[in-house]
């Protein structure tokens, strides 16, 4: 059960739009939801206003001039924005549980992450004062890989409390896809 505390979505993409409109309607019924954060990395087509019109909290903040995505920065980019007392990070091709989430009591919570047989430690909630110990993603590492890997060790090492592990069947599904994607 959420208690009073907000919650701010990031989800970040370079043109992978056509997951996004499950992934935005994934996250309206979430409790608590103050905003959906949505950084468009340069994506060669604008995102259409009509999609976020699936949910009245979406917001679209769109990076111009980015030839390469760099998946760290533009996930710093919308924690930097998130206005909540935590932070989902939710990739473009996941969507969310909200039935399971909602369960999640936040009195207690700093991070939780949503793997799937132990792997994918890329969708995670975590509360934005712990967010900002660990200093969001290594922007030195650069595209895709390991940045996950690295965040959830950095969390873990700054945690005051014991971790508890999640796995994220309950709580969320990730679209299938080849990796060149």
């Amino acid at each position: 059960m959420n208690n009073e505390k907000t919650i701010s979505v990031i989800t970040c993409l370079k043109n992978r739009e056509f997951y996004l409109d499950m992934n935005i309607c994934s996250t309206v019924n979430i409790k608590n939801l103050d905003e959906h954060i949505i950084i468009d990395w340069s994506s060669h087509k604008k995102i259409h206003n009509e999609r976020l019109s699936l949910n009245s909290k979406a917001k679209v903040y769109r990076v111009t001039g980015e030839n390469d995505w760099w998946l760290t920065r533009a996930y710093n980019f919308g924690f930097h924005l998130a206005q909540g007392d935590f932070i989902l990070k939710l990739d473009a091709d996941t969507t969310l549980n909200h039935k399971e989430f909602n369960l999640l009591n936040l009195d207690n919570l700093e991070y939780k992450n949503f793997t799937i047989n132990n792997s994918g430690y890329g969708n995670f909630l975590i509360s934005k004062e712990l967010l900002q110990k660990v200093n969001g993603f290594n922007e030195y590492i650069f595209g895709w890989g390991y940045d996950d890997k690295d965040f959830h060790n950095r969390v873990l090492s700054k945690m005051s409390s014991a971790y508890q592990d999640t796995q994220g069947s309950d709580f969320i599904k990730v679209a299938n896809h080849s990796d060149a994607l």
